[in-house]
């Protein structure tokens, strides 16, 4: 590939506000990890309360507790960005210092051609659940009102618990409207938006810059990633998921180790193509010679590495920088301390490196400040160029017992516990880093030193390349009542309309709170006419889960699944001959774009209504003995969510519904989601363009799924109607409301031929 400069960095890391404060971290050793108070996790629920089926067993993390926002001198209002969740505060301040550290911050020429791309964790956030937990809050209300049980006869009318005032719709949208804000904020001109390939997102998100640069879409690209999820629901989450240690114990590459610590974070870096950053004079941190991402297919499980993913994100890596992995002086690796993933990582390097005639000396920052999941890549990266700045490798602190890969290639001898010369050598200095991530995500990038000879060297201006045009030869749907692209395409020619009432259990109940919120805002008669998906069928040998799993499991999920089948079965595509036969592996990618479903809250909503009964109980007078407290608590917490599973958990984690799909049908191309508010399908076909610039992808699955007629979407939707027509007539009185799933499956127009029929090409977007 063209190799690319880094020439503007910034972070928001556990202990660290600027680079440079994360380098003295780094020098010395500091390990920014905490135990999180009421500061992280809010007011301590009384023990009385808490939901004896789903503990928190871990407040320690990588948290960003001191960071106050400053929301003059950007381009949109200060009251309005000072309302926005801390995600745009810290998507803002990490893309605006990365703009000041390359000198382009007010620069409006540069600015007007600069792009964006964030890796984010599809995940609630603190004000995300600002609708969706008052919500059930006034649900359950209502419910023991019904139950007319005379210990509750003091229980006050209804009232709205929204504070629908104080809602600010962005805030809402959290998968994607981070790149959209922090874009319109700073005057970027470029693509933005924002990706989910879980731990690997940010150096998937630095692929894709390098990919807007090598088109000419580009002139500078900020890449890196946001992670702010709602600490409470996170740290439930990997408690259900059993990621964190029982005994507390976490350190990469430590045998002792059980588990992850979990971070916060933000971080940007300024990328330019490495001929115009030497032409321009910018300060050069560090080259990237190549990247490899790739997915594992038809691994064990979400959550369990597969090897052969990692040594195919390796190979691919160094092919496509065109050096000898033997030239490698130190690899960031990884490593967040479980077992499983640690070994795994251990023993792909040994066999990839050790093939080469050198293994590398390793380290991980995951001891220093956490996994930063969405950002973890970001860290290590930092923490490599940062290194290669110093000619000092910080060291992967508090391993006591290193492991070692079966052949002893990776084990104390390899492992930086201490600092240490950068090793010195002929040529350049040169490092890789690697983020794996859940879902099978795999990514390697190779960099090299930036005051080397060779970086200094003269780089020809190299010709943009030319995305290529894109041959659609599989489409799969379901829109509305129409549940295959052939009854869609019936409907349309028929001039047939699917609008109708909302399916009756949709909204589980809420709709059935009389004075509350709904009620105030119009919506207690349901929800206006529109074109909803009535139920998903779930097969659960479709997505490979026990079926005492799919209670509750993300219904995007499951559609996005059934659809991704149709498109991938019709570009003639086939899955296993029989139950557990598995398809020959093929280097396709999956882009899917979606937001947050507003279900997902319901788990909070869970985790914190004993303590919310407690406070409506004692603030209406009700004298209730602890027993009975404890029984209304358990029935009203079933009534707004059942006790959830781990893969229910994993559903509703946006980038496992890419996963799921390069899983089932063994696809091993790149797979992530993607989310830019409602320009997500046009971005995921620019980005199909992108990856189908390289010549071993053979086609690109691009899907797209929103179910938008939730209580919480419509909420913040006013201007919806639920009579036909056309909305964007003179006389059109607004929209309608639509859900549905659609999947085209496209590759290179030169090579759509050999594939059958082609049903329509794409030139651009």
């Amino acid at each position: 590939m063209s190799r690319y400069a880094i020439v503007g960095i910034s972070c928001l890391f556990p202990g660290a506000g600027t680079p440079e404060e994360f380098r003295h971290n780094l020098r010395t050793g500091a390990d920014s990890r905490r135990d999180g108070g009421e500061e992280v996790f809010g007011p301590a629920l009384d023990e009385r309360d808490l939901d004896p089926r789903h503990r928190i067993t871990s407040r320690r993390g990588g948290f960003v507790t001191d960071f106050e926002f400053d929301p003059t001198g950007y381009r949109l209002d200060a009251g309005h960005l000072a309302r926005l969740d801390r995600i745009f505060h810290w998507s803002l301040y990490a893309a605006r210092e990365a703009l000041r550290d390359c000198g382009a911050d007010g620069q409006s020429a540069t600015l007007a051609r600069t792009a964006l791309v964030m890796g984010n964790y599809s995940f609630p956030t603190p004000t995300s659940a600002q609708v969706s937990v008052p919500l059930a809050q006034e649900a359950v209300l209502a419910g023991l009102r019904r139950a007319d049980l005379p210990e509750l006869a003091g229980l006050p009318g209804a009232r709205p618990l929204v504070d629908r005032a104080a809602v600010v719709p962005e805030n809402l949208r959290v998968s994607g409207s981070p790149a959209s804000v922090t874009a319109a904020a700073l005057g970027l001109g470029g693509p933005r938006y924002c990706l989910d390939a879980a731990c690997s997102s940010a150096l998937y998100a630095l692929s894709l810059a390098c990919g807007h640069l090598a088109s000419g879409q580009a002139d500078l690209v900020l890449a890196g990633g946001v992670c702010a999820p709602d600490p409470t629901l996170i740290h439930l989450s990997f408690s259900d998921l059993h990621a964190y240690p029982q005994d507390g114990f976490s350190q990469p590459f430590d045998s002792r180790s059980g588990g992850i610590v979990t971070g916060q974070g933000a971080g940007m870096v300024a990328v330019k193509r490495l001929a115009d950053a030497l032409r321009d004079g910018d300060r050069v941190y560090a080259v990237v010679d190549g990247i490899g991402l790739s997915n594992d297919g038809s691994g064990r499980h979400p959550l369990v590495p597969r090897k052969s993913g990692q040594l195919d994100a390796l190979a691919r890596a160094y092919a496509d920088a065109g050096v000898d992995p033997a030239a490698v002086d130190y690899l960031e690796c990884h490593a967040t301390g479980t077992p499983i993933g640690d070994a795994t990582e251990a023993e792909s390097v040994a066999e990839f490196f050790g093939a080469h005639g050198r293994v590398p000396l390793l380290g991980s920052v995951k001891g220093n400040i956490g996994h930063l999941l969405t950002v973890a890549g970001l860290s290590s990266l930092l923490k490599v160029v940062l290194a290669m700045e110093d000619g000092t490798i910080a060291p992967t602190i508090g391993v006591g017992r290193p492991i070692s890969s079966p052949d002893g290639r990776v084990g104390e001898r390899s492992l930086v516990r201490t600092a240490r010369p950068w090793p010195t050598g002929a040529g350049p200095r040169r490092a890789a880093v690697s983020a794996f991530g859940f879902g099978g995500t795999n990514a390697h990038v190779v960099l090299s030193d930036a005051t080397s000879a060779s970086a200094q060297s003269d780089v020809p201006d190299a010709s943009p390349a030319v995305p290529p045009a894109l041959d659609v030869v599989g489409l799969g749907a379901h829109f509305g009542a129409w549940e295959t692209v052939d009854a869609f395409e019936r409907a349309v020619h028929r001039g047939e309309h699917d609008l109708r009432p909302l399916p009756g259990q949709r909204w589980r109940g809420l709709d059935r709170t009389d004075g509350g919120t709904l009620e105030e805002a119009g919506l207690t008669g349901g929800a206006p006419h529109g074109a909803y998906v009535d139920g998903v069928e779930v097969d659960p040998a479709e997505l490979r889960v026990p079926p005492s799993d799919l209670r509750i499991y993300n219904p995007q999920h499951a559609l996005m699944t059934r659809v991704a089948d149709e498109a991938l079965r019709d570009a003639g595509y086939r899955l296993g001959a029989g139950p557990g036969d598995t398809p020959e592996p093929r280097r396709v990618a999956v882009v899917v774009v979606t937001e947050i479903e507003p279900y997902t809250h319901a788990r909070l909503s869970r985790y914190g209504l004993g303590a919310f009964l407690r406070r409506e109980f004692d603030a209406a007078g009700i004298d209730l003995t602890e027993e009975q407290r404890a029984a209304l608590a358990e029935v009203s917490r079933d009534a707004v969510v059942d006790p959830i599973g781990a893969n229910e958990v994993l559903s509703y984690i946006g980038n496992v519904m890419a996963g799921r799909i390069s899983s089932r049908w063994n696809l091993t191309g790149p797979s992530f989601t993607l989310s830019a508010d409602g320009a997500g399908t046009a971005e995921a076909l620019e980005v199909a363009r992108l990856l189908l610039l390289d010549p071993d992808l053979e086609a690109v699955l691009v899907g797209a799924v929103d179910l938008a007629g939730s209580a919480e979407n419509l909420l913040t939707r006013q201007d919806l109607t639920d009579e036909p027509g056309l909305s964007f007539g003179r006389d059109g009185r607004g929209r309608r409301v639509g859900e549905g799933a659609g999947a085209l499956v496209v590759t290179r127009a030169d090579t759509a031929g050999n594939r059958g029929r082609v049903h329509a090409r794409i030139d651009g977007t």
